[in-house]
């Protein structure tokens, strides 16, 4: 969660509400899990008279973070809003650790890139089954 993001959303006429245990964007009706995204244009059109910021609700400016990769870092998860619509960032890191430690790599090798597709697969899939309806990639 971004210092400041719920006010930006608030003044530009959003409502930041919880569901499930996350917080969440109600907007026309949605729930949405990302207040920055590419795409969802029609979530980026400002309300001017419920809009004090001038600013859209949902914008395209992205939150980069810069985190420097330990050694014993074991993956980075990238997805979309499909997959963090339905998935903690706990359940994600636990069905990829389990997909790892399935694979070449539990034993010590190296991960090779069928290992890291069914990885991304099985996000998508209990994305899926937990009711995401959403764009999921992984």
């Amino acid at each position: 969660e971004l210092p400041g993001e719920k006010a930006r959303i608030e003044s530009a006429g959003g409502q930041v509400v919880s569901h499930n245990g996350q917080q969440k964007i109600l907007l026309d009706r949605s729930l949405l899990a990302v207040a920055r995204a590419f795409g969802d244009a029609k979530f980026k059109q400002c309300d001017v008279a419920n809009n004090s910021s001038g600013g859209p609700i949902v914008c395209c400016v992205p939150a980069v973070d810069i985190i420097k990769l330990q050694q014993n870092d074991d993956f980075l998860i990238v997805a979309s809003d499909g997959v963090w619509d339905a998935l903690t960032d706990l359940e994600a890191v636990g069905i990829v650790q389990s997909r790892v430690e399935q694979t070449a790599a539990g034993r010590g090798e190296a991960l090779t890139q069928e290992d890291l597709t069914k990885a991304a697969q099985a996000l998508i899939t209990k994305a899926r089954s937990k009711g995401s309806t959403d764009n999921a990639t992984a």
